[in-house]
């Protein structure tokens, strides 16, 4: 992460899900990423998030609207595949890409732990344990 190219993590569906968790580590994560205006989403993994929301952690859904609010929104879709990869989970990754984000924040192993540590054009693929571990090295408090 050089001067010139600025942190810009893209949070997948499972990490907007978590961090809606009052004092969960993945908040506090999310939370750090916003307070330095590196936290962007796409309205599909806001979507997702929130349905999942709804569907199995209801007591959550007061601390959404607020964290929802707080993230910079990029939609844009781009042919991009990945080998492995769900249909699914497609425009998480294009937009990501697109998003010009530096990572890709997502705890769903089933489907991205082929990718982790790895990059899909130039967005890395992260677990929070090792982004956690990269912004520490960088000198943040998570």
């Amino acid at each position: 992460m050089g001067a010139e190219t600025p942190l810009r993590v893209f949070c997948d569906a499972n990490m907007l899900f978590s961090a809606s968790k009052l004092r969960s580590a993945i908040r506090r994560l999310v939370q750090a990423l916003i307070k330095r205006k590196a936290a962007v989403a796409s309205r599909y993994a806001i979507v997702e998030a929130e349905a999942n929301l709804r569907a199995k952690q209801p007591d959550w859904l007061p601390h959404w609207p607020k964290l929802r609010g707080r993230f910079r929104v990029h939609d844009a879709r781009a042919e991009i595949r990945v080998r492995g990869l769900p249909e699914k989970d497609l425009p998480i990754v294009q937009a990501a890409v697109l998003a010009t984000a530096t990572h890709l924040l997502t705890g769903d192993q089933k489907h991205f732990g082929s990718l982790m540590g790895k990059s899909v054009r130039s967005v890395k693929v992260v677990s929070p344990r090792m982004l956690a571990m990269e912004l520490e090295a960088m000198g943040w408090t998570v």
